[in-house]
């Protein structure tokens, strides 16, 4: 029961988190619409960016600025806008709770496009929201295998191996993320309740630490720490 709590929580942070703490970029597209986002990756064609908790990519083509500064794409791409355009739509059926829909959209995409390592990421995540962990657990790898420094991949890949009981791999997994982008707090705390779940308060507490230290708190999880562990901190 107390796992089930743990992962819950964990599901919890990951996505509202993203939407709390990590908007750090706005984005105005040249139809006059303007989201803000964290941005993951930008080439001269597109860029990659977290969205409530989902990945999706923009076409360098329709932002007008980032920021407020000047966007210029210097690839055209058609084809791809309309891969976009159906991640967006996946990604859109997603935040309203339409999982099913979801997969479809991604699985059109994946049918069309089986490079596509967002298509796949994103269907996982549509899989798990669902309670499909051995569909998600499946599009987290193929994700991975394509994209081999996927860090959300591996920390959602992760929190299902918490799901069901592989707290080594949950934990080998948070901890390749977390070698690939030392910064990203989702995988320290994912490892903490895992650590927790194995009882290994100690490096529980050290990866809150660091969690902390990039300025994501979660009282409820270093509640359920200090009672554990009999530490204040």
């Amino acid at each position: 029961m107390e796992r089930k709590r743990l992962v819950c929580l964990v599901t919890i942070l990951l996505t509202s988190c993203f939407i709390t703490f990590s908007f750090a970029k706005s984005i105005k597209f040249k139809s006059g619409r303007t989201v803000e986002c964290k941005i993951l990756e930008k080439t001269d064609r597109d860029i990659k960016v977290s969205l409530d908790g989902i990945e999706t990519t923009y076409y360098l083509g329709e932002i007008e600025s980032i920021d407020g500064k000047p966007v210029t794409a210097q690839i055209s791409g058609s084809d791809y806008l309309q891969d976009r355009e159906q991640l967006d739509k996946g990604v859109s059926y997603f935040k309203n709770g339409l999982y099913d829909d979801a997969i479809a959209e991604f699985t059109k995409l994946i049918y069309a496009n089986p490079g596509s390592a967002e298509a796949y990421y994103n269907r996982g995540m549509s899989y798990q929201a669902k309670g499909n962990p051995d569909q998600a657990m499946s599009d987290f790898t193929k994700a991975i295998e394509i994209k081999p420094d996927y860090v959300l991949a591996y920390i959602f890949r992760g929190d299902v191996y918490h799901a069901i009981g592989d707290l080594d791999k949950a934990i080998s997994d948070c901890s390749k993320a977390i070698e690939i982008d030392p910064n990203n707090y989702g995988a320290y705390f994912t490892r903490a309740t895992v650590y927790f779940d194995k009882h290994e308060y100690d490096k529980a507490w050290e990866d809150v630490h660091q969690q902390e230290a990039l300025g994501v708190k979660v009282p409820e999880f270093t509640e359920m720490l200090k009672k554990a562990s009999g530490r204040d901190k």
